[in-house]
């Protein structure tokens, strides 16, 4: 079933093929946290349109973030990409200090959203730690 899920998937044209087979495995999540990191990228640019002071810092921060984890992810540059981890996960705990400390009406839901959203990028740190550099290479123990 893999092997037929894999061949469906992959693309025909040597250069789509020579490009997907750069990307790190597994691809599917690859791929997904590339797009999860342009997401950061488009929020932080989004958020520098009109911020206040503390959301300029936040900005950066989700913006560096982004772009490392854009550059890193799909490589499989995991040591790159946990240093855009650490820029994503400080402005969500930016935010979520300024949620509970401003305590909107939708208060609630914010908090638990970025609680959610910080739990993810640990998540992923936790996924990538012990990783080597060189994404060919295998886990030691493995």
């Amino acid at each position: 079933m893999t092997a037929i899920m894999t061949a469906a998937h992959t693309p025909s044209d040597p250069r789509q093929r020579r490009i997907w087979d750069m990307i790190a495995e597994p691809k599917t999540v690859t791929v997904l946290m590339t797009a999860l990191y342009a997401s950061v990228l488009v929020l932080g640019v989004y958020t520098l349109i009109d911020p206040s002071h503390s959301r300029v810092i936040m900005s950066i921060l989700l913006i560096t973030g982004g772009v490392l984890g854009m550059v890193a992810a799909p490589v499989g540059q995991w040591w790159i990409e946990r240093a855009g981890l650490i820029g994503v996960v400080t402005a969500w705990a930016m935010h979520l200090l300024t949620v509970i400390h401003i305590a909107p009406p939708d208060g609630a839901w914010q908090i638990l959203t970025t609680v959610w959203a910080i739990g993810l990028c640990i998540t992923r740190w936790l996924r990538t730690s012990g990783l080597p550099a060189d994404p060919r290479r295998r886990r030691q123990g493995q």
